[in-house]
């Protein structure tokens, strides 16, 4: 259990190794994890994310087509880490729209409207 306004989140995917069309895909994946804390009645949210924390997410492959071979691995620049900061200046507080009726009709006398 997490203390009282504490939110953890974690994204993670994982593809195996596969054929597509002429390649063969390699494994990739990665995870993405962020903790949030309220405070001042859920107002304000201060959140630490971290993308890509363990620097996995790639894609590698080989290509076999009619006697050309071929391996290809790109890596992305896809780590990062973050920091933010929200606050809710209406959160929780309901406000009533008024609506103003204003006659133009002096406007509309003076086009000839």
């Amino acid at each position: 259990m997490l203390p009282k306004d504490f939110m953890i989140n974690v994204f993670a995917f994982y593809t195996s190794p596969h054929f597509d069309a002429t390649d063969i895909m390699k494994s990739d994946g990665m995870v993405n994890i962020s903790v949030s804390k309220s405070f001042f009645d859920k107002k304000l949210r201060i959140r630490l994310a971290g993308n890509d924390i363990f620097a996995t997410k790639n894609m590698s492959y080989n290509t076999d087509f009619f006697n050309v071979n071929s391996k290809t691995r790109t890596k992305f620049s896809s780590r990062f880490f973050s920091l933010s900061v929200t606050y809710n200046f209406q959160k929780g507080k309901k406000f009533q729209n008024t609506r103003v009726n204003k006659s133009n009709e002096e406007e509309k006398s003076r086009i000839g409207g």
